[in-house]
């Protein structure tokens, strides 16, 4: 399912209930999903300042989150320091979450993607 959101603070909070929405409140990956969106999202907000289109899809195998956005930027981790600053952090989470991540160019934007493994039934261990 895809939506598509302005460049407002507020659309995070909309972006998380959409994830919820579609994934569902009982879903056993919900809560790295929502923070995996929230990242994405503000990214696109932050550093690309745009609107953007959020994308999420979930098969029996993976949740697959696509953030669109349509500003510059690129999406990359930025070095870790002992003291964090305020932000920076953001991909840094989406790769430890995240089963794999990327981003291709999608002008006037691009694409940013992550996918989230489902757990096996029953195991507790990613599939």
């Amino acid at each position: 399912m895809r939506c598509d959101f302005d460049d407002q603070l507020t659309e995070l909070v909309e972006a998380r209930r959409f994830t919820e929405r579609v994934l569902g409140s009982e879903h056993d990956r919900l809560d790295t999903a929502l923070v995996v969106v929230s990242e994405l999202t503000s990214n696109a907000l932050r550093h690309a300042k745009s609107g953007f289109t959020l994308s999420v899809d979930d098969d029996e195998h993976h949740v697959r989150i696509e953030v669109t956005d349509r500003g510059g930027g690129w999406p990359v981790p930025v070095e870790v320091r002992a003291t964090p600053t305020s932000g920076g952090m953001g991909l840094h989470l989406v790769e430890a979450l995240a089963d794999r991540w990327g981003a291709v160019e999608r002008p006037p934007g691009k694409l940013v993607w992550a996918e989230i493994d489902e757990l096996q039934s029953g195991t507790g261990a990613r599939s």
